[in-house]
């Protein structure tokens, strides 16, 4: 499966989908999360990742297509993890330095 990331497709490893992937994603306002997969598959994704580094952005997708896989976050939803994003760590550091900063940017009403 492919991933788009500002730009940039991703392969994900082939292990990592579950077949048929019935699943949709949104993107919308949401004041306390930065994503959330249903029981469904679908997946949703706040706005303001936009304003992320590339890697943080990557990161985030790939956290909730590892969801699809393993509706948790046990040891082996992180090691699904780790074989789409390596780095991942890095990301989660700057989610807790940065995060609360990107909620400056408000919606126009």
């Amino acid at each position: 499966m492919l991933i788009s990331c500002h730009g940039t497709l991703y392969q994900t490893p082939p292990d990592i989908t579950r077949p048929p992937l019935p699943y949709a994603y949104s993107v919308r306002e949401v004041t306390s999360k930065w994503d959330s997969c249903s029981s469904s598959g679908n997946l949703s994704f706040n706005w303001r990742l936009i304003f992320t580094p590339q890697a943080v952005f990557y990161y985030v997708v790939a956290h909730e297509m590892s969801h699809l896989k393993e509706m948790n976050h046990s040891n082996k939803f992180w090691s699904i993890v780790r074989k789409i994003d390596p780095n991942y760590q890095a990301s989660i550091v700057w989610l807790r330095k940065y995060g609360a900063s990107l909620y400056q940017y408000l919606p126009k009403a």
